[in-house]
């Protein structure tokens, strides 16, 4: 972090402890150090075998399906996905950061055209620029509101 900047983590998990919770459930930390942040117990389970298991009830062939990435440190946990999903094709989301929270997409690294996409979303996500239709994994509720208006 920048001099004088705030840890984000930290600070909402002040807000939740604050707010009376005694014990926190999270689903797919972005980092296991923020677990670290809270004074109230707290469990992590992931959410993967759930999404794996709805992709399969859609039964969405690996052809038609694409795993993207929202940056390139999420590549790894991408690849290991798609992995799991036939080996499904990746697509990587080139971003450049101008400031704290602004992002700007440079690329889209990948063919994505005509494609079911998993997006893994933690704060937001390019609905437009990514395709025509969008499966994403939403772990923060600024993405429902912007999913659901269009951005």
């Amino acid at each position: 972090t920048q001099v004088r900047e705030s840890i984000a983590a930290k600070v909402v998990a002040n807000l939740i402890t604050e707010a009376g919770a005694d014990r926190v459930l999270v689903c797919d930390f972005h980092s296991g150090q923020s677990m670290g942040y809270f004074d109230i117990p707290v469990d992590h389970v992931y959410c993967q075998p759930v999404i794996l298991d709805y992709l399969a009830s859609k039964s969405i062939s690996s052809n038609d399906l694409v795993v993207v990435s929202p940056d390139v440190g999420g590549v790894a946990r991408a690849r290991a996905f798609a992995k799991k999903l036939s080996d499904a094709p990746l697509a990587i989301v080139d971003k450049r950061r101008h400031g704290h929270n602004v992002a700007e997409v440079m690329n889209l690294i990948g063919d994505v055209k005509g494609k079911e996409l998993y997006l893994k979303v933690q704060l937001y996500c390019m609905k437009r620029e990514l395709g025509k239709y969008m499966h994403a994994a939403l772990t923060a509720p600024p993405a429902i509101e912007r999913l659901s208006s269009g951005i």
